[in-house]
């Protein structure tokens, strides 16, 4: 009876002999596929925080079936007699979607022959592989930062995980999403290990692979509140108010705030009408950390994202109005406004300098793939944020003489 919940052993007794078979002769076929996965997800994988989804393609579902020089159709054509695809449990709301996919049963099968046969190492990494592919990891992820997402936003993850999370979460402990993906795999295969092995029914599958599917969500579930506080209460930040174009947070007179949000405005106009100068950019030509050219591309790149406007025109009014309140009676004209741009204040406890760190280097996270691999390197990370702050204050100056 295929279609009765309490007597579905599809699973068990006709997809598992043929994965079974399977291994016998493609095991070192199978391992490879799963090192080659996780040497492409690498990155994302050992990052200290979900700052970006790892994803599962289609590829890498047929590199599976491949690997076991069997068919996806094949194996549906196998599942397909499980009870839970029978229209009348899903009109009773049972509708395990990760069950029903073709691939998910495979490396379930996989897993039991591995656990069968004593072979805890390549049991945990089927669990791993299984845990990163699409209807788990990815699915997970996406539900959980649906918006603002930390790949965008990786200073508040950062501040996430170094101060709101704790060492209870694996995450902390082991230092890397997988790392608390494989401690969230191998307490799953502990518990239902017996199952497994013994060869549970179809509904016992389902249920397994949902709870694996649980604990990813409550993984990130729980990273994920603490992000979305930090960033919606600016707990990264710090600072008392978002209004930056007030004059008196900066304790600078009535004029002179009128006279930075002119300049501000116009520094915006000349950055987004205008072509990146290159007569700017050769200008920081002495640090050799960051060449003329690599400048050009990561302003443009910045200022041709519609989204990154607003952050812009924050920066620039935070570099004026701090040098006003910083320098009275000096103008943004004066050489003195460039020597204050290129001052590093890396431990500053000021509110609008640590804001403005903060978009420079979410500019340079997004921007620069050269930044992404060097940023490692204390001198590296100065000089790239030397470079945005002189091509903004370079532009600032060559407005600001028409604003006096």
């Amino acid at each position: 009876m295929p279609n009765d919940r309490d007597y579905s052993t599809v699973v068990t007794d006709s997809l598992y002999p043929v994965i079974e078979k399977s291994l016998e002769t493609n095991l070192k076929k199978y391992k490879a596929m799963i090192a080659d996965f996780m040497n492409k997800s690498h990155d994302g994988m050992y990052e200290i925080a979900p700052y970006d989804n790892i994803y599962y393609s289609a590829k890498d579902k047929q590199n599976l079936f491949t690997s076991l020089n069997i068919s996806e159709q094949e194996v549906y054509n196998i599942i397909k007699d499980c009870f839970f695809f029978n229209k009348y449990w899903t009109s009773k709301g049972y509708n395990p979607q990760a069950a029903k996919e073709p691939y998910v049963m495979t490396i379930m099968c996989t897993l039991r022959y591995f656990l069968k046969n004593k072979k805890q190492q390549e049991a945990e990494l089927s669990a791993i592989y299984l845990a990163f592919s699409g209807k788990f990891y990815a699915s997970c992820f996406g539900a959980i930062f649906p918006q603002a997402p930390p790949s965008r936003y990786r200073a508040v993850m950062d501040y996430t995980i170094n101060n709101l999370v704790n060492y209870k979460f694996d995450i902390k402990r082991t230092g890397s999403v997988f790392g608390a993906i494989k401690v969230l795999c191998t307490t799953w295969i502990d518990t239902y290990k017996e199952e497994l092995i013994a060869g549970t029914d179809d509904d016992g599958y389902g249920k397994i692979i949902q709870q694996l599917k649980g604990r990813i969500l409550s993984l990130l579930k729980n990273i994920g509140e603490l992000y979305y506080s930090a960033y919606y209460d600016k707990k990264y930040l710090n600072y008392e108010s978002d209004n930056l174009i007030d004059g008196e947070e900066f304790r600078i007179t009535d004029n002179d705030a009128n006279l930075a949000a002119r300049i501000t405005n116009a520094a915006v106009t000349y950055l987004v009408s205008n072509a990146v100068n290159m007569k700017i950019c050769n200008g920081f030509s002495n640090d050799r950390n960051v060449r003329p050219l690599e400048l050009k591309d990561i302003i443009e790149s910045i200022v041709a994202n519609k989204e990154n406007i607003p952050d812009l025109r924050r920066v620039i009014n935070i570099l004026i109005c701090d040098f006003m309140r910083k320098n009275k009676g000096k103008h943004p004209s004066d050489i003195e406004f460039i020597n204050y741009a290129l001052k590093e204040q890396p431990n500053t406890n000021d509110a609008y300098i640590k804001e403005m760190l903060f978009i420079i280097t979410n500019w340079l996270e997004h921007n620069s793939e050269d930044y992404r691999r060097r940023k490692n390197r204390a001198a590296t990370v100065i000089s790239y944020r030397k470079s945005i702050k002189y091509y903004l204050a370079m532009v600032i100056q060559l407005v600001s003489r028409n604003e006096v």
